[in-house]
């Protein structure tokens, strides 16, 4: 398979992870829808979007851990400045600062 060939097909998967139509996809590379479906559906095409797919999620997914992660810290942060507010280590001007 030449280059070319290579580069539409990867731009034909690009495009179907994007959630674009065949028909749509089939405009933008000039094909009709049939190559399309016939190019998404090889197994070697079909083991690269698997693989792409695997990816992102594995990405996404520790992307999710640190965003949790930052925020449990941010809250028991926030706790522990309010009770040391509470105990008396703060000024009373603070605690009317404090969101209810």
């Amino acid at each position: 398979m030449g280059i070319e060939k290579r580069w539409r097909d990867m731009e034909i998967i690009n495009l179907s992870m994007q959630g674009m139509r065949l028909s749509q996809i089939a405009q933008h590379v000039g094909l009709h829808r049939n190559p399309i479906t016939k190019i998404l559906k090889r197994p070697e095409v079909q083991q690269l979007v698997d693989a792409l797919l695997a990816e992102l999620m594995q990405r996404d997914s520790a992307q999710m851990v640190e965003r949790l992660e930052a925020a449990y810290q941010a809250r028991q942060e926030e706790k522990a400045r309010r009770r040391a507010l509470r105990q008396g280590q703060g000024h009373r001007s603070q605690l009317k600062d404090l969101p209810k």
